[in-house]
């Protein structure tokens, strides 16, 4: 059988209903056999549960299975007003009436530039007709005149809604039985029952509408319905609403960033956009430069709506008040205008807006940054507005005042448009300039006379300044201060010159402030003459005092602060003498003090108990190297700078060399020292702050006073050596000898020379020890270091007496080897090396002794007969045959 008459048979199968082909999503196709509906019982249960579930309020609520549809088909989505419309369906039930109705008021309270329909479906004409008066009634009463209700004569009656049920249970029933083709076709079934219904209520059913005491009640299909709405609502709620230029669906699309711009250029590549130019074109006023001339347009809806816009936009910008924008794009959104967030309007916007494009306005944001209204930052402002952004933003061209005024501050103080874009920036800009400067904008008045121009201009200046004070500090009356500096500066051009020079200039400005200082201090200029102090640095110590920024001083502020500017300088200068130094400020000064009093080493309370006449000052140069001067009162300082001036010098010899304060704590402890022991005691008190208690002090003092104690026992102790044994130490003893000392002193003596040669090799040794062998040295005889024959004898004794004759005799050769065995240094030979000494010397006895045998021996064989020396021979050659060899030859 072939494909096509395979086909053939499916298709007449699946006509007939003997089998149903079900496709899937993936293209495989599954052959099914008819769904066969179970028991009536199984059935009525499923319908009856439907038919609770999908009630015709259900059906008719929000996303319902009726009202989706319907919405879908309720109104053109290409139409231009698409977006303003909020469309709801609802069924004739009160609480669907109630619901429905509410969301959409809900809406139009959200969106002033919104109009609201809401579609109410009947069951059946009896139904239509009573529910009229009822839909009538909440029109009238619904205090909004954007509420449309439209009474839709086509009914969903009660057997199509049977119908659907029937066809709905039947897909859910075969869909649970695995019989997708039939529930596809059931839903299939269900779906047209809806579309035709809709379709034959949307497309040309009879609508009856009500809007406020309008009413309508011939009307054919939504299409109709809408243009009447546009007709009768629309344009007589906004008559000058965006539609009115442009009615291209996609020109109402979410305001984007080309928008404004396009308007603004009044040209654009974009279709969208060029839509609205085109409106605008046609009108005859593209090429419009001043609002007036926009404003003047006659002759046409758009030609109204363009003209009316303008005139808004003119009257709220010549108010005099800020223009805040937030409140402007909510009155737009209200009728007449109905302008929302869409390409249209920031175009329009965009384009009556560019009349202040570059003017006096300027925009001020939420942050309080402003702006000068130049091509970019208007599209920004559009585009916000647009978006409902600009809550708080405001526009502002500040008084006919602040006008003449910005002219005088942005020569002065060198600001462009955008820094002096209103009073507020205004302000900000010169304060800024100011403080840049570094110096009050006052000061300018104690210029010379040559330098403002004479008597006259210096005079004048002074009312100037003080007037622009006013503003600067915004305290008083600033539109008063302004005019008055307008009207002095009225015929005196050279003087603005003047200051504008002066001003731009900081040496100058620094020399009109230090002018200032000396007038209000002849005690400033005296002391900073003596300590050549620089304006800068003057300028830099008032600052310091100040705090606050500096056009927020007040000559009256700064003058109360001179006192103690003065004092500081005062306080430098006893510094500088005490010191012996030319600071050029008391930080330098302070920190070569602080520098100093880290290497002082000696605790200051330990200096208290001598009563040295310059301890105060001592401690005054101390309180000052660690807290400075800065926090101190006037009077502090001065009582402080008596002292320094009496005493100061002395203390600061003591912190430079503390040396001679050292020894004379040292004398008060009874402690007496030699130069190069003091010397020894200041070294080890490098660790030693001048912080440090006097406790702390006295045990760091006395553990160094204690080490020099040790030398000097160490030292006694190596001189009382040398006294006694006329030699170096005990090493040059010992080895000129070859005799151990530490093997011939009395026993009771022999810790004390190690002692001693622990000394004499320089190491660590208890001075308690040191202490003991000078008393030994002191009583112990010392014939035994003096004289070498006792010193022989006690050497003997100790190896043995038996040992002298072979030590004598080879005394060389037996000192050479046992420095080969023990060591070369004599002197470090211990006790225990007695041992290895013994044995050396019993081998060389052993070799003495057999020398000796043999000598005796040839000496008696010389003496022997030749007989005798043969049988002496014969017989030893028997006993040992082994030497027969030897007497071959």
């Amino acid at each position: 059988m072939s494909k096509s008459q395979v086909d053939d048979y499916l298709a007449t199968f699946e006509d007939t209903k003997i089998l149903l082909c079900d496709e899937q999503a993936n293209g495989v196709k599954r052959l099914q056999m008819p769904f066969k509906m179970a028991g009536g019982d199984d059935f009525a249960i499923r319908y009856e549960q439907n038919d609770k579930k999908y009630t015709r309020y259900q059906m008719f609520a929000k996303d319902g299975k009726l009202t989706v549809p319907f919405e879908k088909l309720a109104w053109d989505e290409n139409d231009a007003t698409f977006r303003r419309m909020k469309i709801v369906v609802c069924c004739a039930e009160k609480a669907s009436l109630d619901k429905r109705i509410k969301e959409v008021t809900d809406d139009l309270d959200k969106y002033p530039y919104k109009l609201g329909l809401v579609y109410v479906t009947v069951v059946d004409d009896a139904q239509a007709i009573s529910i009229q008066h009822d839909l009538e009634t909440r029109a009238q009463q619904s205090g909004e005149n954007r509420l449309i209700i439209v009474l839709v004569r086509s009914p969903f009656t009660d057997d199509m809604r049977k119908q659907w049920l029937t066809s709905l249970t039947k897909a859910d029933m075969a869909r649970d039985s695995g019989h997708t083709a039939d529930a596809g076709r059931y839903d299939t079934e269900t779906a047209t029952i809806i579309q035709r219904w809709v379709g034959s209520a949307t497309s040309g059913g009879k609508m009856l509408a009500w809007c406020g005491e309008k009413q309508w009640n011939n009307l054919f299909g939504v299409a109709q319905l809408r243009k009447t709405i546009q007709t009768a609502v629309l344009e007589d709620i906004f008559p000058y609403a965006p539609e009115s230029v442009v009615i291209t669906n996609t020109a109402y699309k979410s305001c984007n960033d080309s928008a404004p711009l396009a308007g603004i250029q009044r040209e654009t590549r974009n279709a969208q956009l060029f839509s609205v130019l085109a409106g605008i074109k046609q009108l005859g006023i593209i090429d419009a430069t001043t609002i007036q001339e926009i404003e003047g347009i006659t002759g046409s809806r758009a030609a109204n709506t363009v003209s009316t816009l303008a005139k808004f936009l003119r009257e709220k910008m010549e108010s005099g008040r800020k223009v805040v924008l937030g409140d402007v794009w909510a009155e737009l959104q209200q009728p007449p205008f109905g302008f929302y967030n869409t390409i249209a309007c920031g175009v329009l916007l965009g384009f009556v807006f560019s009349c202040y494009k570059d003017s006096a306005y300027s925009w001020t944001d939420s942050s309080q940054g402003t702006f000068v209204l130049n091509e970019s930052n208007l599209k920004t402002l559009v585009l916000n507005t647009c978006k409902g952004n600009m809550t708080t933003d405001y526009l502002s061209a500040g008084s006919v005042t602040w006008q003449n005024f910005r002219n005088y501050i942005k020569k002065i103080f060198k600001l462009d448009d955008g820094q002096t874009a209103n009073e507020t920036e205004g302000m900000r800009s010169v304060r800024e300039r100011i403080t840049q400067t570094g110096a009050p904008f006052w000061c300018l008045k104690y210029l010379s006379e040559t330098e403002l121009g004479g008597i006259e201009m210096k005079e004048a200046a002074g009312k100037i300044i003080d007037n622009m004070q006013v503003f600067i500090s915004q305290e008083g009356n600033t539109d008063e201060a302004m005019s008055n500096v307008i009207q002095l500066f009225s015929g005196r051009g050279k003087l603005r010159e003047r200051m504008t020079k002066a001003f731009q200039d900081k040496a100058v400005v620094s020399k009109a402030f230090s002018a200032f200082l000396f007038e209000a201090s002849s005690e400033l200029k005296e002391i900073t003459d003596k300590l050549s102090v620089q304006p800068e640095g003057l300028r830099d110590k008032v600052f310091g005092v100040m705090q606050n920024a500096v056009y927020t001083w007040t000559e009256d502020q700064v003058k109360e602060k001179l006192v103690g500017v003065v004092s500081e300088y005062r306080y430098l200068d006893v510094l500088n003498a005490t010191m012996r130094n030319t600071y050029n400020s008391n930080e330098e000064a302070i920190r070569d003090l602080k520098n100093a009093f880290n290497h002082m080493r000696v605790a200051i309370l330990a200096i208290e108990p001598l009563n040295l006449p310059w301890y105060d000052a001592l401690v005054i140069l101390h309180r000052v190297s660690q807290k400075g001067i800065t926090q101190m009162s006037c009077e502090e300082r001065e009582n402080d700078i008596d002292v320094l001036r009496t005493y100061g010098t002395q203390a600061w010899e003591c912190i430079r060399n503390v040396k001679p304060v050292l020894s004379t704590i040292l004398e008060q402890m009874q402690i007496e020292c030699t130069p190069e022991e003091l010397q020894t005691i200041y070294e080890g008190l490098k660790d030693v702050s001048c912080d440090a208690t006097a406790n702390q002090f006295e045990k760091d003092l006395k553990q160094q006073t204690g080490r020099i104690s040790q030398r000097r026992n160490r030292s006694t102790l190596l001189e009382r050596w040398k006294t006694l044994s006329s030699t170096e130490n005990v090493k040059t003893w010992s080895n000129a000898r070859g005799i151990p000392l530490l093997w011939v002193v009395p026993k009771n003596a022999s810790k004390a020379i190690r002692t001693l040669i622990a000394v004499q090799n320089d190491e660590r040794a208890l001075d308690q020890d040191v202490l003991a062998a000078i008393n030994v040295l002191d009583t112990m005889d010392p014939t035994i270091l003096t004289d070498n024959a006792t010193a022989e004898q006690a050497f003997m004794n100790a190896i043995g007496a038996n040992y002298r004759d072979v030590f004598e005799e080879q005394r060389k050769e037996i000192i050479t080897e046992l420095k080969l065995k023990l060591g070369s240094d004599v002197s470090a030979w211990d006790v225990s090396d007695l041992i290895t000494v013994q044995s050396t010397l019993k081998k060389y006895q052993a070799e003495k002794a057999k020398k000796e045998k043999l000598q005796s021996t040839q000496n008696h064989v010389k003496g022997m007969s030749e007989d005798a020396l043969k049988d002496k021979v014969s017989a030893f050659l028997n006993a040992h045959p082994e030497f027969c060899d030897d007497f071959n030859g």
